[in-house]
């Protein structure tokens, strides 16, 4: 087995077609890397992809996201970690993040710091769920809400909560959360549900799409209004909305120590497809 460098992401899609097609909600991250590196106006690279292959087949893939300096890791051999770990130093020094299948990035941080004299933090134990037929819940009297220019304030209240509780350890600036909560308005990818007192109360969007899915994300309740099931209105109605738009599936991830929400997820039909963990890779004091 071989890591090759790909030139581009549309490279990689060639080489991993029939992985990335019939698996879009595991790979929903990779689908978005290789729409956003057809996007990057600068000189600069944005991405790096990677592919794995033996004298048959493409068996594996990596994609390096130059600007948050992580790497994100396909399944693979376990073996093949160790030739990746070197072929990254290489092309991307300067990584501090990787994310992948549990047992996977584990071996690659272990790989990273033995060569480079450094330790690393696991930042969050994530499961990727897919939802292929909703059990929607009962209704509330509720509506969802498309979020438009006069919901900012409160679109940037419910993010910055989301981002603190969800992140602690990775603190979001202001000014990306404004310009996170601008793009969702422009493309109409931003959500709230309203109560049955026309109060908004959720908060949930679209981060993701690859040809035949949506991701939701940014799944926020502030604590005045949880306990009244409007997390599981909101992602239920905004699930039914991708499928009645053509989608055949909807994925999110969550943190599995919050147990709460996997099990609202799951009581709308989401199954797991995959665990994986988010570690940060430091330099030791």
């Amino acid at each position: 087995m071989r890591w090759h460098v790909c030139t581009d992401g549309d490279e990689l899609l060639r080489r991993r077609n029939a992985a990335l097609t019939e698996n879009e909600s595991l790979y929903n991250l990779t689908w978005a890397a290789i729409a956003r590196s057809r996007q990057t106006t600068t000189t600069a690279p944005g991405y790096a992809f990677f592919t794995l292959e033996d004298d048959q087949s493409t068996i594996a893939h990596a994609f390096v996201n130059h600007g948050a300096k992580l790497i994100v890791l396909s399944a693979m051999p376990s073996t093949a970690i160790d030739t990746l770990v070197p072929h990254i130093q290489r092309h991307a020094p300067t990584i501090e993040t990787v994310e992948g299948p549990i047992e996977h990035a584990h071996r690659f941080a272990r790989c990273w710091t033995e060569g480079t004299n450094q330790a690393y933090t696991i930042l969050m134990r994530q499961g990727l769920y897919e939802l292929t037929r909703l059990l929607p819940p009962e209704d509330d009297g509720g509506q969802l809400v498309r979020a438009t220019a006069v919901n900012e304030g409160l679109l940037r209240d419910f993010f910055t909560g989301f981002c603190t509780e969800c992140f602690p350890n990775d603190p979001v600036e202001p000014e990306a959360i404004r310009a996170r909560i601008t793009r969702l308005i422009a493309e109409g990818k931003g959500y709230l549900w309203q109560n049955h007192r026309k109060a908004l109360v959720s908060m949930a969007a679209i981060v993701r799409e690859t040809p035949n899915t949506s991701s939701i994300s940014l799944v926020y309740t502030p604590p005045e209004h949880r306990g009244k099931g409007y997390a599981a209105q909101i992602v239920g109605s905004v699930s039914q909305a991708q499928f009645s738009a053509g989608k055949q599936a909807c994925n999110l991830h969550t943190d599995l120590e919050n147990g709460t929400s996997n099990r609202v997820y799951q009581r709308l039909g989401y199954a797991m497809i995959q665990q994986s963990v988010r570690i940060r890779l430091h330099t030791k004091a």
